[in-house]
């Protein structure tokens, strides 16, 4: 608009409206240094399907293509709407009713010649035996009147179809990368945005992961810095050596170090999820705890997917079909080329088997990785209950004064950290049932992303 105006895009999604009013209405009151949203995982997954820069970027490249094929086509003179396939589609069709209209062409004439004889017979029913010559009459006069317009019809389509034929051969060069790259295009758009909720689900919740951690470092910093101090206090009175201060001290450092390093890590975690998201890298957010399901539904051994509809495969499929046309298109006189059209085909068809294997083996490595992961929650769910009742028998030790109060947060941190340790492994859980949901649908994902899980204790 004019006057330095903004101009908003004609598409923007709500949640993005909800968090452009919210900052504007934090920095007017509470200063945008200090102002975090408050984002729950699906504000991300939206987000990061409406503006995120990878689907743009699909888009983008799918318009060029388009635009591409459209310029190539202009210049040897074809159109995408009518190509030589449709076109042999049209002819086969044409070809099936002049087929059916000859056999019933022929049925036509055989009642007709039938029922002239019958007329002879002297107890025949003559009048009857008229009527069904004049009907059979006029059905073939018919047909033969529609046969006298679709053959002129069929000849010419099977003209304009060799020429057609003719053109494309001669540009298919110039027109199969951007057919191929427009066929991987449309796969990508149909698989993306399923891939981009698992990403930020990864993300989203190896933040809360790393947050978690975070918190638990800096109680456990500050245990350590309890340490040293007791430590340099009973050296200052000669009751501990310089070695054992030294190890306090080393110590100290390690776990400034694991704190320092978490801290980073959600830095990091912060900016990719930004980055998914479409929103700056400085922005300030707040993230919110995930419910995890209580059940999760998962197939038996002998179940496998049915894969033949998942992109994956019908990708291969259509290869399979396209070097199948293409050995129908030559004559069994040039042989070589015969030949080499059939040993493609016969390459396609150990592709298609390949991939479907490729399918199958995904899933059932999916649905293992997810039963191993759901046997490691149960694992950490015991962990963390004894870890409880460790934690209350040394409440009760601190109160009769059988441990000191170094040793009773000592039992707390181990219990936070089977805390952790459990919840690591619920997100581990969550993500392999997903990962298997994805496998299950032929939709497969390399996990690039591990959890806070996979770490070494703070201890």
């Amino acid at each position: 608009m004019a006057n330095g105006g903004i101009i908003l895009p004609k598409k923007i999604s709500s949640v993005v409206v909800a968090i452009m009013f919210f900052c504007l209405f934090s920095v007017a009151f509470a200063g945008s240094a200090s102002a975090q949203v408050v984002m729950p995982l699906y504000e991300f997954q939206m987000l990061a399907r409406e503006q995120g820069r990878d689907l743009q970027l699909l888009d983008l490249s799918k318009s060029q293509a388009e635009l591409g094929l459209s310029i190539v086509e202009g210049e040897f003179g074809l159109s995408s709407d009518y190509g030589s396939k449709a076109m042999k589609k049209d002819m086969e069709a044409l070809e099936s009713h002049i087929d059916e209209r000859l056999k019933a062409i022929k049925i036509l004439k055989e009642n007709i010649e039938e029922w002239e004889k019958e007329k002879e017979d002297a107890a025949a029913d003559t009048l009857e035996l008229e009527k069904k010559i004049s009907r059979a009459g006029e059905e073939l006069a018919a047909y033969q009147d529609e046969m006298d317009e679709v053959r002129p019809l069929y000849a010419k389509l099977v003209i304009r179809y060799h020429n057609t034929k003719s053109l494309e051969d001669m540009a298919e060069p110039h027109l199969e990368p951007l057919e191929k790259a427009l066929e991987q295009i449309a796969d990508a758009q149909d698989i993306q945005p399923r891939l981009i909720d698992y990403n930020v689900e990864q993300l989203y919740l190896t933040l809360l992961a790393c947050t978690l951690q975070e918190e638990l470092l800096e109680d456990v910093l500050k245990l350590a810095q309890r340490k040293l101090e007791i430590e340099e206090l009973k050296h200052g009175l000669g009751m501990s050596t310089s070695l054992q201060v030294n190890a306090a001290k080393e110590d100290l450092q390690q776990k400034e170090t694991a704190l320092q390093n978490a801290k980073n890590e959600i830095k990091e975690y912060s900016r990719k999820l930004l980055y998914l998201a479409g929103l700056p890298l400085d922005f300030k957010f707040q993230t919110v705890p995930v419910s995890f399901s209580k059940e999760y539904q998962v197939a038996d051994d002998e179940a496998m997917p049915d894969f033949t509809a998942c992109v994956t495969y019908r990708s291969a499929y259509n290869d399979l079909q396209d070097a199948i046309e293409d050995l129908e298109d030559i004559s069994e006189f040039d042989r070589k080329e015969h030949r080499l059209a059939g040993l493609k085909v016969e390459e396609a068809e150990v592709k298609l088997e390949k991939t479907l294997e490729g399918l199958e083996d995904g899933y059932l490595a999916g649905r293992d990785r997810f039963l191993l992961a759901d046997s490691a929650v149960e694992s950490a769910a015991l962990s963390l209950e004894q870890a409880q009742r460790t934690l209350k028998a040394a409440e009760l030790q601190h109160e009769i004064g059988v441990i000191t109060i170094l040793e009773l947060k000592g039992s707390k941190l181990a219990c936070m950290q089977s805390e952790y340790d459990h919840f690591s492994a619920m997100i581990h859980r969550q993500l392999a049932y997903q990962a298997y949901i994805l496998a299950k649908d032929g939709i497969m994902h390399t996990t690039t992303q591990a959890t806070q899980g996979d770490g070494p204790s703070v201890f």
